[in-house]
């Protein structure tokens, strides 16, 4: 298939048989927004207790995804002059939805569609048209992923899906290649991962936690590849079967594989993988729109390097039916009219404990390090209301942007420096 990605501020168009991928285009129809951040957990059935706090904060981050015609969810109330701080910086963003309005006419859009999220939408007025929750539910799972791989010759070589404990175990004493990594049936980040290093990890224990990842399905086993970039391609796919919205770009992830943000703006490292990531996108598209899904979809690609230090590429080895982090992050680089590179990025609480309550304190402390007032932007309230008080919230997002790359690296560091305050 020959396929003509012809490349206009970023974004791809291109006609690949009746799939047709468009340009951005603003809403016509007014948005309510709502961050469901626990949809991945409640896929997998994960325990949402001790999350639960920091999912609620995580709902102000698709303010930025919107314009003033549009509305957001809170389930949390940022402190005062957060709006108005990122209207003095040029992020345009969507209005809190306040207590008592409802949005009549306006199109209900979540991270990930499950049921709590159509309730929440519903209730304050708005119209869900969404895929069903049981197609929303097999697209996010790695069987399904599984199968795309099969279909299209891409992810991790020597990737393989089982349904039986019994098999995984056998597969794994068995493997002459380690180290292995065993992943659930639905998760994201890393959730529940078990590494195995070598034969002496084959454990009564281990067999035991291997039977614990069958209670969602079953388990992928493959290779664990020594990673060097990953990368995140997303779209839109419409319910006609149309591509907008097309991207590619590099995750920020630290030594233990935890992602904590996104690159945005010119990158050479997306530039050298294009030819493989573009036709991914095309291929996988209409395979997932023939299962009856539309909307926001994400697939995670990784470069790898082998035992000569090769770099390879593992092209679509997770699958999201659902929004994904970049997006946020190419909102707020076009909001900003960006050029250079930027890293929209996550600082948890306990390394923010030198983050002002003032948005006139935090700038004169960036300033006295000679950062400008526009290149670290907070993206996230500098304080939540929690029960009695206002606190930090646990994950603070961050827009950081530069003139080079080199720049960026420097300033990120001085930036985590400054608000840990030591």
């Amino acid at each position: 298939m020959q396929i003509d990605f012809r490349k206009a501020d970023g974004i791809m168009d291109s006609t690949v048989g009746k799939y047709f991928i468009v340009m951005t285009t603003r809403n016509t129809v007014p948005r309510l927004y709502y961050f469901n951040a626990l949809f991945d957990h409640r896929l997998g059935g994960y325990d949402t207790k001790n999350v639960a706090a920091a999912a609620a904060e995580m709902t102000t981050l698709f303010l930025p995804l919107g314009t003033r015609n549009d509305r957001v969810l809170l389930d949390t109330v940022p402190n005062d002059h957060f709006l108005e701080y990122l209207a003095g910086v040029n992020v345009e963003t969507a209005a809190p939805l306040t207590k008592g309005e409802m949005a009549s006419g306006y199109a209900g859009e979540t991270w990930g569609w499950d049921i709590e999220a159509e309730r929440r939408l519903e209730s304050a007025g708005a119209t869900c048209t969404r895929p069903g929750f049981e197609i929303v539910r097999k697209i996010n799972g790695r069987q399904f992923c599984r199968g795309l791989q099969d279909l299209l010759g891409l992810g991790v070589p020597g990737s393989s899906w089982y349904e039986e404990p019994g098999q995984a175990h056998e597969s794994v004493v068995r493997s002459k290649v380690f180290p292995l990594v065993i992943k659930p049936a639905f998760g994201s980040s890393g959730r529940g991962f078990i590494l195995i290093n070598g034969p002496d990890d084959l454990t009564a224990a281990l067999y035991k936690k291997i039977e614990h990842l069958f209670a969602n399905d079953g388990v992928i086993i493959e290779p664990w590849c020594r990673r060097i970039h990953d990368i995140s391609s997303s779209f839109r796919l419409d319910p006609g079967g149309a591509i907008s919205n097309v991207r590619s770009c590099r995750c920020a992830v630290n030594d233990r594989g935890v992602f904590y943000g996104v690159y945005c703006g010119p990158d050479p490292v997306i530039d050298k993988w294009r030819d493989g990531l573009e036709p991914a996108v095309a291929a996988a598209a209409p395979l997932i729109h023939a299962e009856g899904y539309f909307g926001p979809v994400g697939f995670d690609s990784i470069v790898y390097a082998d035992n000569e230090d090769r770099e390879s590429i593992a092209l679509m080895i997770e699958i999201n039916g659902r929004h994904v982090i970049s997006d946020i992050a190419h909102a707020l680089h076009c909001k900003m009219n960006r050029r250079g590179p930027a890293l929209f990025r996550f600082i948890n609480r306990r390394h923010c404990r030198a983050l002002p309550d003032n948005y006139g304190l935090m700038q004169t402390m960036f300033r006295n390090a000679g950062i400008g007032h526009d290149q670290v932007i907070p993206v996230t309230p500098l304080r939540v209301y929690d029960r009695e008080s206002w606190k930090i919230p646990e994950r603070n997002g961050f827009y950081i942007s530069a003139s080079s790359p080199e720049e960026l690296s420097v300033l990120d560091e001085s930036v985590r420096h400054i608000l840990s305050g030591i």
